[in-house]
């Protein structure tokens, strides 16, 4: 079970709380939700160094790859982003915590002694310089993660390959988008 605590202000740009069916709770205008990415102490896999749970499902960092977790007809669905060299190896991710947030998660399950209250949360994860003089930043944004590739003098933007696990198909569409099919579910990778 976890817990977010907001602050008033935090929540004051939504007009209307709608319940759903179940426990589905939809918010207006959720795409600017800002989603924090929260500290792992211990209340998911110990490889997991940071996660943010999107509005579609979680993502996971560890130090060599983003895991996407989703749910479709009570069946988990995983996509993994894994930063790659020229030399075709995985990139080795150096996750850091920036801009703290307001937000503080508690997580109660299990036996009381491993319970966590006050969990810091990020605005954003810097994953370190992946590539030469090239950085990369992550925000979460309702069920948007942005990857934000900072070149600086002498980086070269050719140098950034990513590969993508657990996808089906991949196509890109007429606005140059990567759709991914994962069992029939879509997901897009936009370029902006």
């Amino acid at each position: 079970m976890y817990f977010n605590t907001f602050q008033k202000q935090d929540i004051s740009q939504f007009l209307t709380l709608k319940t759903g069916t179940g426990r589905e709770i939809i918010l207006d205008n959720k795409s600017s939700l800002q989603v924090p990415f929260i500290k792992n102490k211990g209340q998911v896999n110990n490889r997991v160094k940071y996660y943010a749970p999107i509005l579609s499902g979680s993502l996971f960092l560890t130090d060599d790859a983003l895991t996407y977790s989703f749910r479709k007809n009570n069946q988990r669905l995983a996509l993994t982003e894994t930063f790659i060299n020229r030399e075709g190896k995985n990139v080795s991710i150096k996750a850091e915590g920036q801009n703290e947030s307001q937000t503080k998660t508690s997580y109660f399950q299990g036996r009381q002694d491993n319970w966590q209250s006050n969990i810091p949360t990020s605005d954003s994860i810097r994953l370190g310089e992946l590539y030469n003089r090239i950085d990369v930043h992550l925000r979460a944004y309702g069920d948007n993660v942005e990857k934000l590739f900072v070149v600086e003098d002498g980086g070269n933007p050719a140098d950034i390959t990513l590969k993508i696990d657990g996808a089906d198909k991949l196509t890109i569409t007429d606005k140059g988008e990567l759709e991914l099919d994962m069992q029939d579910q879509k997901i897009f990778l936009q370029n902006r």
